[in-house]
């Protein structure tokens, strides 16, 4: 099972139950589930392109967003037999992601037990009215020195572990810093980062456009990985993006 760690920023301090851990951005800025059916072009992958690393990888999921255009939790949301948020940790181990650090904040009380039952690590954005950057540098905060390379996805985009271990296999193989999928010319999402990228991610913020900007400084040092299917690109903010989303994630269209 996970455990609750609290990451505080400046101006960002919270008790959680069971442990806390203090983070100084200055020095280190099962139920029962049905699986879906995985679009038939992205089930194709080739041995080499499924292959995880030996190296240790985590997963930062950032589930602490208001949900203000979608109505209700994202987190919260039925994805097959199972919650959003259960569905994203369980796929994120299955790539071998280890941890998978969620960072919450809105609707902490009612994901964090969900994240623990998948058997995340979950970390609190006090700040998350201020933007997903703020969820980002707590997330890389929560990163050990011992992780090579991070996975970074918001819960409102899900991905099959197949998606996950290409990414990885590729970035490694490629000696780049950062990997992120393209289905037709369009970046989606998620995007890898390597350890030396880290303290960036800790000091992104939303007015220098976050991720974005790290991704810009470091353009010459990213793999673009080709992905056949449309599932890379699913982002789910209002309702109607939703169901469309389900429509095309579980009939294997795309």
């Amino acid at each position: 099972m996970g455990q609750d760690l609290l990451i505080t920023l400046p101006g960002a301090i919270k008790q959680t139950s069971k442990q806390t851990m203090k983070f100084n951005p200055s020095r280190h800025p099962r139920a029962y589930t049905r699986r879906a059916k995985l679009p038939n072009k992205l089930a194709r992958l080739t041995a080499l392109e499924a292959q995880v690393t030996n190296r240790r990888t985590a997963a930062i999921l950032l589930a602490g967003g208001e949900s203000s255009r979608m109505g209700r939790p994202k987190p919260l949301l039925v994805w097959g037999n199972e919650t959003l948020i259960e569905y994203q940790v369980r796929q994120l181990h299955e790539a071998g992601c280890d941890p998978v650090i969620v960072v919450l904040g809105a609707n902490e009380d009612a994901v964090r037990p969900l994240a623990r039952q998948a058997g995340a690590r979950a970390v609190v954005n006090e700040l998350y009215s201020e933007g997903r950057a703020s969820s980002v540098r707590v997330g890389a905060g929560a990163l050990g020195e011992d992780v090579e390379a991070a996975v970074v996805l918001s819960v409102d985009q899900p991905r099959p572990a197949a998606v996950h271990k290409r990414l990885l296999s590729a970035l490694a193989e490629s000696g780049k810093k950062i990997a992120t999928p393209v289905h037709a010319g369009k970046r989606g999402h998620p995007v890898v980062f390597t350890a030396g990228l880290f303290p960036e991610l800790r000091e992104v913020r939303e007015k220098t456009e976050g991720m974005r900007a790290v991704m810009d400084r470091h353009a010459g040092n990213t793999l673009d990985v080709e992905f056949d299917s449309t599932v890379v690109l699913l982002d789910m903010n209002r309702p109607e993006d939703y169901e469309a989303a389900k429509a095309a994630f579980f009939s294997g269209v795309g």
